[in-house]
């Protein structure tokens, strides 16, 4: 959080933080992240599983469950997976 002081008032401002960019420098094409979908859907649980707090928004938290289940949910629906343990 960073303080505000204009004219004797106190305020504090809440940095706003665009993925994007880091998305598209770590995924330059469609390709590189099919390759690394697996940390995509690591990134995706880690952040569903985040406490409800001031840092991180609700809806980015529900935003990140709902596209991990609909992901689960095609998974089962396109039958993508023969054979699979998971321990």
């Amino acid at each position: 959080m960073l303080i505000s002081r204009r004219r004797g008032h106190v305020s504090l401002i809440e940095p706003t933080i665009n993925y994007a960019k880091y998305l598209a420098f770590r995924y330059p094409t469609f390709v590189d992240a099919l390759r690394d979908l697996d940390d995509c859907l690591s990134m995706l649980v880690l952040f569903s599983t985040f406490p409800k707090s001031r840092a991180v928004h609700t809806n980015q938290i529900e935003l990140c469950h709902r596209l991990y289940v609909e992901f689960l949910h095609y998974v089962i629906a396109s039958k993508s997976l023969r054979k699979v343990s998971v321990i």
